[in-house]
């Protein structure tokens, strides 16, 4: 596989390749489905894996606030995991309902490449183009411990969208 680096690729192309980058991903479920991303909603992508203790740290305040906004956001996992069996533990363990990217997918590692995932845990808010809106959202979770500080970070990024 040819990686590029955004340098050197045309503007124009580089949006028109990820411009539809989820639709062409199968998302997994817990219940053994797929699913399709609404960007209706904000949308986080979290490179997490179940060995990491900062993922172990921080997934449970994701969760929270993903239950503090009642569900009015999407979450995409894209596990750093080793094997699939691991992956599918933890996110059975320890995740939300969230779509996932099947562990051994070939658009893992562009998405490695592409938002500069060089430590986890690392969570983005993007809009449908794929386009980083937020990189500080890890923060902000961290600190909306309550379901009305949860809404008012949600509001925030609903207008980024």
């Amino acid at each position: 596989m040819l990686l590029l680096k955004k340098s050197h690729i045309p503007t124009r192309f580089f949006a028109r390749y990820y411009a539809s980058f989820l639709d062409n991903v199968q998302l997994a479920v817990r219940d053994g489905g797929s699913a399709k991303v609404d960007f209706k909603k904000p949308t986080v992508l979290y490179f997490s894996a179940g060995w990491c203790r900062s993922c172990r740290m921080f997934t449970p305040k994701l969760k929270r606030f993903y239950e503090n906004v009642d569900g009015d956001l999407n979450i995409v996992w894209i596990s750093r995991d080793k094997t699939g069996e691991d992956q599918v533990e933890y996110y059975e363990k320890s995740l939300g309902p969230w779509p996932y990217v099947p562990f051994g997918n070939a658009e893992i590692n562009d998405y490695l490449q592409k938002y500069e995932v060089a430590t986890i845990p690392r969570a983005l808010l993007i809009n449908a183009k794929g386009e980083v809106v937020d990189d500080a959202i890890r923060s902000k979770i961290e600190e909306s411990s309550s379901p009305a500080d949860a809404k008012k970070v949600l509001e925030e990024w609903k207008k980024l969208q």
